[in-house]
């Protein structure tokens, strides 16, 4: 049995060794073939227009020279300055500010202020004439936003601010007019 034993394994061994071998000679027996590098075709000729023909251009008639002056108007070391043409006898911190908001300056302020407060006014009442209570949810949420719009509308007309006072209270009558409705 000892025998049969070695004999196997020498069998065994050699044809692993076979195997090896094969193997072996199978990777090293003929590269694979290496792609061709690939390389963009060369751009197509490009076919620009001829350019046009020159143009000659019309003759110009010749203009007389203008003499130049002998002597410069002014002298080269002084620059010609003016004095401010005083126009004002009053000093700027006398003069009134101007107005910084767009829209109202300070001769119509008290005509803009009027008619913000006749707006607002003509809101007010139209808002007296209505019942919160017979209004449907939409209609409490636009009265309560037109009434808000016309206590914003005071508190800007306080700040001196007419511009945003006058949408605001544009924004209430609006609204309350469409409530009355």
């Amino acid at each position: 049995m000892v025998v049969v034993g070695m004999a196997s394994r020498l069998i065994l061994a050699g044809v692993l060794a076979c195997l090896a071998g094969a193997c072996a000679a199978r990777t090293s027996a003929a590269p694979a073939a290496v792609p061709v590098e690939m390389r963009p075709p060369a751009p197509p000729a490009r076919m620009l227009p001829a350019p046009p023909d020159p143009v000659e251009p019309d003759p110009v008639a010749e203009v007389p020279a203008v003499p130049t002056p002998s002597a410069p108007a002014r002298p080269a070391g002084r620059p010609a300055v003016r004095p401010p043409a005083a126009t004002s006898t009053t000093s700027p911190e006398a003069s009134p500010a101007p107005a910084l908001r767009p829209g109202v300056t300070t001769g119509s302020a008290a005509t803009t202020e009027a008619s913000v407060r006749a707006l607002l006014e003509l809101a007010r009442r139209d808002l007296a004439r209505i019942t919160p209570t017979s209004l449907s949810a939409d209609a409490r949420t636009q009265y309560e936003a037109a009434s808000r719009f016309a206590d914003q509308a005071d508190a800007a007309l306080k700040a001196r601010n007419l511009v945003y006072a006058g949408m605001l209270a544009d924004k209430a009558a609006t609204l309350a007019a469409a409530l009355l409705r």
